[in-house]
Order: C-alpha cells, then sequence, then structure tokens
C-alpha cells in the first residue's frame, strides 16, 4: 500500500483510512503480509504481519515536486521489497505517488488500484491549492483515470467524476470510507433532551466551509441563546476564524480546541447535539458517519458525498453550500423541535450500522482477489 501522507501521526481522514486499512488487512487470516509505504513511517515498527518501508521525499510546494520526488523514490523502493518478497497487489491513495506505482507494475505485472477521495476538478476546489500545484493535480488525475486498472472511490459522486474524465466505467468501483463502530457508539448516558452545543470536526481550510458555520453562529444565538460551537481541528484559517467570531459578536459562543487524535473524538460527538458540516466540497466525509455512529444528528451541505450518508429528514438535513442564513435556519429550527431532533437521533446509529471497518476490510480483501485473478488472467 502507497500513500503519501502520514501514517504514525494521522492528520486527516486518507491518512486514517490508509492506516486502519493496514491495520485491518494484517488481521484477516488470509492476508499474509502487509507493507505500507509512506514518508514518516519508521522501519522499527514493523511487526511480523506488517512492515513499514519510509519513502524519502522533499519540502517542496510548487508543481507539487515533493509528490513527484515521493513517486520516485516509491518505485525504488517498490523494487528492493519486491525482489525480497514478492508483492501481489498494490494499493495507491495518492494521485501523483500513482506514477510510481504505475511505472512498477508495468514493468513487473503486479496488479493495481488507485483510490480517488476527492477530485480536483468538483465544485469547491477553486482557489486550493496554488495554479501550479493544481495543474499537477488535474494532470494526475487525468492520468491515473486512464491508466489504473481499477480506479476505487469513496462516494457515488466521485464515481461519476471518473467516468465523465475518462475511466473506463468497467475500471470504476466504489469503494466507500467505513467507520470503527465499536469505537464510536452512542454514549449509555446520554442525556434526554438534546444539548443545544454544536459541533464543527475538520480542517481550518476554506474548501471545508468552517467559516460558514462562525457566520451562522449569530443568527443561530439569537433564537437560542445557549447555543455554542465546538471547532475541533486545525489549519491555516484558524486565526482568521477567531478574529471572526469576535467580530460577530460571539467569541464566547465559538471555543477553538486544536487538532485532537481520532481516538479522542468520540467524547467530543457525545457530548454535541448536533455536528454542522458546511463544506464547499467533500469526498464523502467520514466525520459524518462517526457523528452518526455516535447517534448525532448532522446538519451539512449538499455536497459531494456527504449526501450519501446523511438522509435529510431522516438522520439529519440537507442545506445549500455557502449559504450561513440557511444552516443556521435548519440548525435553530431543529434544536427548538425536540420530537423531530430525537427522531433524527434515534435514527442516526442505525443509518451506518452497515459501514463497519470489519465489513470494509472484507470489500478490501475482495478487491485485492480480484485484482490478483485479473493479473494472473491478463497474462
Amino acid at each position: 500500500m502507497a500513500v503519501r501522507h502520514r501514517l504514525l501521526r494521522p492528520a486527516g481522514a486518507i491518512p486514517l483510512i490508509a492506516r486502519t486499512l493496514v491495520a485491518r488487512l494484517a488481521e484477516l487470516g488470509p492476508v499474509d503480509h502487509v507493507t505500507a509505504f509512506a514518508f514518516d513511517v519508521r522501519p522499527g515498527d514493523s511487526t511480523p504481519s506488517t512492515t513499514y518501508v519510509r519513502v524519502a521525499t522533499v519540502r517542496a510546494g510548487a508543481f507539487d515536486l515533493a509528490g513527484l520526488v515521493f513517486a520516485v523514490v516509491l518505485f525504488f523502493r517498490l523494487v528492493a521489497v519486491h525482489r525480497r518478497r514478492r508483492l501481489h497487489v498494490l494499493l495507491c491513495h495518492d494521485s501523483t505517488a500513482f506514477y510510481g506505482v504505475w511505472l512498477f507494475s508495468k514493468l513487473y505485472g503486479v496488479p493495481h488500484a488507485v483510490f480517488m477521495h476527492a477530485c480536483i476538478y468538483a465544485p469547491g476546489k477553486e482557489g486550493m491549492y496554488g495554479r501550479s500545484r493544481a495543474l499537477v493535480y488535474k494532470l494526475n488525475t487525468r492520468f491515473y483515470l486512464r491508466a489504473a486498472r481499477r480506479v476505487c472511490c469513496v462516494s457515488r459522486e466521485l464515481c461519476g467524476w471518473a467516468e465523465r474524465l475518462g475511466a473506463p466505467r468497467r475500471r470504476v468501483v466504489l469503494m466507500p470510507n467505513w467507520v470503527d463502530l465499536s469505537r464510536f457508539a452512542p454514549s449509555p448516558s446520554r442525556p434526554p433532551q438534546p444539548p443545544h452545543r454544536l459541533l464543527y470536526v475538520g480542517r481550518l481550510s476554506p474548501e471545508k466551509g468552517p467559516v460558514f458555520a462562525v457566520r451562522a453562529m449569530p443568527a443561530i444565538v439569537e433564537r437560542m441563546p445557549q447555543a455554542e460551537l465546538t471547532v475541533v481541528g486545525d489549519g491555516r484559517q484558524r486565526a482568521e476564524l477567531e478574529r471572526l467570531a469576535g467580530e460577530l459578536g460571539v467569541g464566547g459562543r465559538v471555543r477553538f480546541v486544536g487538532a485532537v487524535a481520532n481516538t479522542g473524538l468520540p467524547d467530543y460527538y457525545r457530548r454535541a447535539g448536533l455536528l454542522v458540516m458546511p463544506s464547499l466540497s467533500e469526498g464523502q466525509g467520514v466525520v459524518a458517519m462517526e457523528a452518526l455512529a455516535c447517534g448525532i444528528p448532522v446538519v451539512g451541505s449538499r455536497v459531494g458525498g456527504i449526501p450519501e450518508s446523511v438522509r435529510d429528514g431522516v438522520n439529519g438535513l440537507l442545506v445549500p453550500p455557502g449559504e450561513p442564513q440557511a444552516l443556521a435556519r435548519a440548525v435553530a429550527d431543529l434544536l427548538a423541535d425536540r420530537e423531530r431532533y430525537a427522531g433524527l437521533a434515534a435514527a442516526a446509529p442505525g443509518s451506518v450500522a452497515s459501514r463497519s471497518w470489519r465489513r470494509g476490510a472484507r470489500r478490501y480483501l475482495a478487491l485485492c482477489r480480484l485484482l490478483r485473478w485479473r493479473g494472473h488472467a491478463s497474462r
């Protein structure tokens, strides 16, 4: 498995998914060994069933030079490992790293799949990256969609993007994200009345829309004076958001706690009344599923894969992206209607009951078997 993200200290959905996948695959009997390639891993973390291989890179933002260096080094690391312990299937979770995976696969005949967690062409991605990096990501996307043996998309919306941008339909596979339901579950001591505590979890960057959550707070507080918002996460917009909360007169109602390890998130969900997810762009939205698993309704944007988890009027509410007034109205209306809130909260855990990592690991194993069978058949 190749992923150009932090695996030792996951700071986002993609590295968390990759790290969990490594652990889950290693637990399955049919998998004799898993090798993970990333830039921050240490060989000392390896176990009898898992090997971590460090892939050196550089610090460079323009044209995603760091990613291109990673891809080159990754290719040679793959060759070295393959000579010692034959690799059977490659799973790539990064678009730039795919160049190294693709070249290795072409030379050594090892089947592979690339995972599409987001799409640079999707609405809401504008301005997220510098011009040179955005250009590279667009080129990467066009290349891997045409060249990959399988394109695994985390949402149906991304499956549509993959096909529109050139991936043959027969190669596109829906492979959604999964949740550890043993950790993310309702609290038995949850209070019977909905607390007026709102929660935002995610990067503090434009595409995640935290500014709309802050801008919605004055209208929410006007109707619900006891409402407060806890912001979990960090990013380049934090100082701007803290300043904005003060300017809007809700500085005392918005609390920024910074980044929280995934292991600590269940407590935040269980202390909240609602998760607000005002994204402008989203691959699928793992935090929505985590909140739902904990019995917390979600008020989220109608973008990306969010509607595939958040069913409007069933386990949450959907609002137009980029409209803080609509977000404020939906939140305040729901908190004022306790009967409706209780119904959404009661339906939340069951709506993601089929998304356990136990089931997800078996889906990944089935994918690996398919890739190997196709690989043998094409020889």
